[in-house]
């Protein structure tokens, strides 16, 4: 029996610091019926609230550097940011104060 499909995206990130990335580069993240509904739970609680944004713990990112492997700095703190049009993941680098995101994904791209 075959399951619903999956979608993996494959998102950009940008660090904010001043020095280098530490190679945290690629966020790689399986979009599975549990997470979109769980991304789709969030922008209704969004909107019926008239919140700017949603943040939770969720920790399904697996990271790496555009060559393909396993960063030297290690992401911590992660959350998935919902708003009204929109989703992305936030975290610190940790052991800093650095903060880095994804490039964000729309809303109507949940239908797979």
């Amino acid at each position: 029996m075959a399951g619903k499909p999956v979608k993996i995206l494959k998102l950009h990130i940008s660090v904010h610091n001043e020095y280098d990335s530490g190679g945290l580069d690629i966020a790689c993240v399986e979009l599975n019926p549990n997470l979109i509904k769980r991304i789709r739970q969030l922008n209704q609680a969004v909107i019926k609230l008239r919140a700017y944004c949603i943040e939770e713990f969720e920790y399904s990112p697996e990271f790496l550097t555009e060559d393909g492997e396993e960063p030297e700095a290690r992401p911590d703190c992660i959350t998935l940011k919902v708003e009204k049009d929109r989703f992305l993941w936030t975290g610190y680098i940790k052991h800093t104060s650095d903060t880095w995101e994804t490039e964000s994904v729309p809303i109507k791209e949940l239908i797979i």
